[in-house]
């Protein structure tokens, strides 16, 4: 079965899909709390236990930055446990990115929002690398994409909606690029020997990069092509993704091919055939 053929056979789950929320108390039990800033948002808010899109995306309308940005980064699973540092806790990403502090943060965000709403992708994206003016420390492309995403969701004026680009959705990227017969495109965007380690291992997926000169059109392109589906289907691009995300590895279910995640390894690793 081809991806197309999985999506339209879908189609009425992906229109209905809600997303489970995720849970965020473990992070008021990390290094993190010690920030006094982070600890006033925590305090002074009575956040529900698991966290869902729509909190996230009021927050944006509200135009609270710092908050927005905090939400989605819990929700996304950020690491607040394991130092890059062994042994230090203020090593952790999410410590990393929140120890510049609000109005920090907050300026940052709103550049960022500013971007998005002006369909700058290419230009937002570059932004947020290492060294460039947008940068927070202990982000890669797996999070502020997040950010673009639930930036876009408050505007009807983004041509091309930005979607979140981490280990699952590049995956998904990978077997649109494979459904379409472009493997020069794919290999121009990702490293051979990292599609033959990382994706084509039957037992484990890791998370790939695409290559240093290609983040940006690799990062368009993907959201470029999940926008034309979505809008071939009649479908919300960002339920199509999250449907297609799938589900984590865990118990028999969620290792069976109805888990969307698990069909779309399999299809990837029966179709993506490299030479040397």
């Amino acid at each position: 079965m081809s991806l197309s053929d999985f999506i339209k056979i879908n189609k009425n789950e992906i229109s209905n899909f809600q997303q489970n929320g995720f849970r965020w108390e473990k992070y008021n039990r990390t290094s993190v709390i010690s920030i006094p800033d982070f600890n006033d948002l925590i305090k002074n808010n009575n956040f529900q236990e698991e966290l869902n899109r729509e909190i996230i995306i009021d927050a944006f309308n509200e135009n609270d930055y710092y908050k927005a940005f905090v939400l989605a980064m819990m929700w996304g699973g950020i690491n607040a446990t394991r130092p890059s540092e062994k042994g230090n806790k203020l090593t952790t990403n999410f410590y990393k990115s929140l120890i510049d502090g609000k109005e920090s943060i907050s300026n940052k965000m709103e550049r960022i929002v500013k971007l998005v709403n002006a369909n700058e992708i290419e230009k937002v994206y570059l932004s947020m690398m290492p060294e460039n003016e947008n940068q927070i420390q202990g982000i890669g492309e797996s999070y502020y994409t997040k950010l673009f995403y639930f930036i876009s969701c408050n505007s009807n004026e983004i041509k091309i909606k930005p979607l979140i680009y981490d280990k699952w959705t590049k995956l998904i990227h990978i077997g649109l690029l494979i459904e379409a017969n472009e493997i020069d495109l794919l290999c121009k965007f990702y490293k051979i020997n990292d599609l033959k380690s990382k994706i084509l291992s039957p037992q484990k997926t890791d998370i790939i990069y695409p290559k240093n000169d290609k983040k940006t059109d690799s990062y368009i392109d993907y959201i470029t092509r999940m926008n034309v589906i979505a809008d071939d289907n009649k479908l919300n691009v960002g339920n199509l993704e999250a449907y297609l995300f799938g589900n984590p590895l865990k118990g028999k279910v969620n290792k069976s091919i109805a888990n969307p995640r698990v069909f779309i390894k399999n299809y990837v690793c029966k179709n993506l055939i490299l030479n040397d």
